[in-house]
């Protein structure tokens, strides 16, 4: 695993240990690890500068799509005892979504769950923090729609509401399915746009 770009897959442990000791104790760096693409990392990058600049910290960010490729970085750096101290001393930070970590089966999953090192969202996933009311409001008035801006959320609460009643009975097979045994549910692998059918005029279908 490569965590510095001077790191490859032939790299020692004593030489990884260099490097981290190196990146991490000689300057003021923050590593952060981010579940997502591009708009999350330069989302999460955004705060955490803003936050850290006051200390005069670098911040340094990579990114993946899969949350288990962050809890494997996670799990290799905990068991080097440079990169261990620095997690605990929040000099390396993760990111992940919440998704259904209530419904976990995994035992990985339910480290990231149940584990302070990781900052989760407490909705689903970073998108929640922005699908609401009063982000459409600041989009209408920033795109200068404030004359019909009313009928702008109204829509979207109606059509909220049916995305809920839709996505309610999937919410509910996962519930379930975390109390059977295994094989569990692969919820990356269900193809939603097999059961749902949502369209811009607000008509759905759930089959």
């Amino acid at each position: 695993m490569a965590y510095f770009d001077d790191v490859n897959n032939e790299t020692t442990d004593l030489e990884l240990n260099e490097l981290t000791h190196k990146a991490f104790n000689n300057d003021n760096t923050v590593k952060c690890y981010v579940e997502g693409v591009e708009d999350d990392k330069i989302f999460y990058l955004f705060y955490i500068k803003k936050f850290f600049k006051a200390f005069n910290y670098k911040v340094k960010i990579k990114s993946s799509k899969r949350k288990h490729d962050i809890y494997k970085v996670y799990k290799d750096l905990k068991e080097n005892k440079i990169t261990k101290q620095q997690i605990k001393t929040g000099k390396i930070l993760f990111f992940v979504d919440k998704d259904y970590s209530d419904f976990a089966t995994e035992e990985w999953e339910e480290v990231i769950f149940n584990n302070k090192d990781f900052f989760k969202t407490k909705y689903h996933s970073l998108e929640n923090y922005f699908i609401n009311k009063t982000v459409l409001s600041e989009l209408c008035y920033y795109f200068r729609a404030n004359h019909n801006s009313t009928q702008i959320i109204d829509k979207f609460e109606n059509d909220y509401k049916i995305f809920y009643k839709w996505f309610l009975p999937l919410t509910a097979l996962f519930s379930i399915n975390s109390e059977k045994s295994q094989p569990s549910l692969a919820i990356s692998e269900i193809d939603l746009a097999k059961y749902y059918n949502i369209k811009i005029d607000g008509q759905a279908k759930c089959s």
